[in-house]
């Protein structure tokens, strides 16, 4: 779009666009959404069919649960690795491929109230661990928290009303 118009304004905001796509945190974040949404969808059509019983829905929110969890402590690196291969195929240079420091320029003042509460020590850390605390793990720790109410749920729903359906229990 940058090539083809005429008009600076578009022309600035393709630019834009086509830098913040490029950008080594979107790819990172792209992988993990892409690798988590998959999963999810691919349960969420099983669970939806016409003739689904009870205790297979169970089973499927089970595995679900296992599969975030796994993904949480071990999908971190290899989204990294396959982040990198998509930059690599976008002819991003090796300098692009790290965590950018960005955020430590825009440091946010936090006022404390007590004296015995502690810095913030998100302070500290490199790029890579500070995505890692502040996106990755909150991104699954919430998928978790979701798949267990889901769980627990479906759970209550089996104690009360499981007498109904045959092999539940």
């Amino acid at each position: 779009m940058a090539d083809i118009t005429n008009n600076p304004k578009s022309r600035a905001e393709a630019m834009s666009l086509a830098n913040t796509l490029t950008s080594f945190i979107i790819l990172v974040t792209l992988v993990i959404w892409y690798d988590l949404l998959v999963q999810v969808n691919v349960d969420s059509k099983l669970m939806q069919q016409k003739g689904m019983q009870l205790y297979v829905t169970v089973t499927i929110l089970k595995k679900t649960m296992q599969f975030l969890r796994e993904f949480r402590d071990t999908r971190f690196e290899k989204s990294l690795v396959v982040a990198r291969e998509l930059a690599e195929e976008l002819e991003m240079s090796p300098d692009e491929m790290v965590f950018s420091n960005e955020s430590a320029a825009c440091h946010r003042w936090v006022w404390k109230q007590f004296a015995y509460e502690a810095d913030d020590e998100s302070a500290n850390l490199n790029p890579t661990e500070k995505f890692h605390t502040t996106f990755f793990l909150v991104v699954m720790d919430n998928a978790i928290a979701s798949f267990s109410e889901r769980f627990q749920q479906m759970n209550e729903f089996i104690e009360n009303f499981g007498f109904f359906v045959p092999n539940c229990r």
